[in-house]
């Protein structure tokens, strides 16, 4: 498993290709933890070295239960654009 300071490094590289910095954001947060944020999501990342807890919110909820709702809110706030 990387470390917390790589996979930091790795996520700021990353997200840096973008074409703006406005795209999505890469912070520290104060528990030690890595927040992304996109304009329609968050992803969060702890628990170094271990156990590591990883998840992803959207900013807004699915329309309906189930995968394919759940499936559709993902690709909703995930679509391809700048940062592919």
């Amino acid at each position: 498993m990387a470390s917390r300071d790589e996979t930091l490094a790795a996520l700021r590289a990353a997200f840096a290709l973008s074409s703006s910095t406005e795209e999505a954001e890469v912070v520290e947060d104060v528990d030690g933890g890595i927040d992304v944020m996109g304009e329609e999501w968050t992803f969060h990342a702890e628990g170094w070295p271990g156990p590591a807890i990883a998840w992803l919110a959207l900013d807004d909820e699915p329309e309906g239960q189930g995968e394919q709702a759940l499936r559709a809110a993902c690709e909703a706030a995930l679509s391809p654009g700048p940062l592919v």
